[in-house]
Parts: structure tokens; C-alpha cells; sequence
């Protein structure tokens, strides 16, 4: 008898041990379906990011083209003289420049102009 009992203590130590293990698994399991749906919100989050930066990246090329043509456009309206003697006075001026237009214009604009219009290539001289 005393080693039916002993069996019998040792089958109820196998058994609690066994369902410690049940419930130990049953948490591990649900813990396990929470992270598994996280993962999934988490791939659908991904995958609407990638389509966001993706448009990002679109916009910015765009942009960069936009800037590109803007800055070729700017340069067409300058006008760069080389060897034109300029003072310090003038390139650090308040006005704008102002100055020093008109004084590339009376010195070196003007006088072409003027023959221009000599010849009968332009109508008039344009005042700065």
C-alpha cells in the first residue's frame, strides 16, 4: 500500500506539474496571438509608410526639377560682364545695386543702344 501511495503522490506531483505547464502554455498563447496582431498592424503601418514615402520621394523630384528650371530661368535673365571695373562702395551698396546698373547701363548698354537706334534697329533708347 505504502507504494501505491507513493505512486499515487508522484502521479499528483506529474499532474500539478503538468498543469502548471497547461497554464504556463496557455499564456505564452495568448501572449503570442497579441504579438502576432500587433505584427500584422504593424506590416499594414509599414506598408501605408512605404506608399507615403514613396510619394515623398516623387514630390521631391519634382521639386528638384521645379527648382532646376527656376534657376536656369533666373540665370536667362542676367546678364555677367567680365573686366567691368566695380568698387567696393558698389558691391556692398544699400541700394540694391541700383548704382551699378546704372552705371553699366550708361557705360556700356547705352551707347550700343544708341547706335542701334542710329542704324534704325531699334525704335528708341529705354531709359533705366
Amino acid at each position: 500500500m505504502s507504494s501505491e501511495l507513493a505512486t499515487k503522490a508522484q502521479l499528483d506531483e506529474v499532474l500539478s506539474l503538468l498543469k502548471s505547464q497547461s497554464t504556463s502554455l496557455n499564456e505564452t498563447k495568448t501572449l503570442l496571438t497579441a504579438s502576432l496582431a500587433r505584427v500584422e498592424t504593424l506590416e499594414k503601418e509599414v506598408t501605408t509608410l512605404k506608399g507615403t514615402v514613396a510619394g515623398l520621394k516623387k514630390d521631391v523630384v519634382d521639386l528638384k526639377d521645379q527648382l532646376n528650371h527656376r534657376n536656369q530661368a533666373d540665370k536667362s535673365l542676367n546678364l555677367r560682364i567680365f573686366g567691368f571695373p566695380v568698387t567696393p562702395e558698389e558691391t556692398g551698396a544699400t541700394d540694391g545695386g541700383e548704382g551699378l546698373k546704372k552705371r553699366v547701363y550708361d557705360r556700356l548698354l547705352k551707347p550700343v543702344l544708341t547706335a542701334a537706334r542710329t542704324a534704325g534697329d531699334v525704335p528708341t533708347v529705354p531709359q533705366l
